[in-house]
C-alpha cells in the first residue's frame, strides 16, 4: 500500500466491491446448479439470446 492511501479508503474499496462479488457468485451458483440464463440462451450454454 502506498503512503497515499489510508486504511480506510481501503476498507470503503473493499466493502464497495462486494456487492458484485455475492452476485456473481449467486449466478454460478444457480448455473450450477442447472438454473436457465436467459442471457445466455435457453440452453443455457448459447451466446445467443432466447426469441420471445
Amino acid at each position: 500500500m502506498d503512503e497515499t492511501t489510508r486504511p480506510s479508503e481501503a476498507l470503503n474499496t473493499f466493502l464497495n466491491a462486494l456487492p458484485g462479488v455475492n452476485t456473481w457468485a449467486m449466478r454460478k451458483g444457480y448455473l450450477e446448479a442447472g438454473i436457465r440464463d436467459p442471457d445466455r440462451g435457453a440452453g443455457g450454454s448459447s451466446r445467443e439470446p432466447v426469441s420471445p
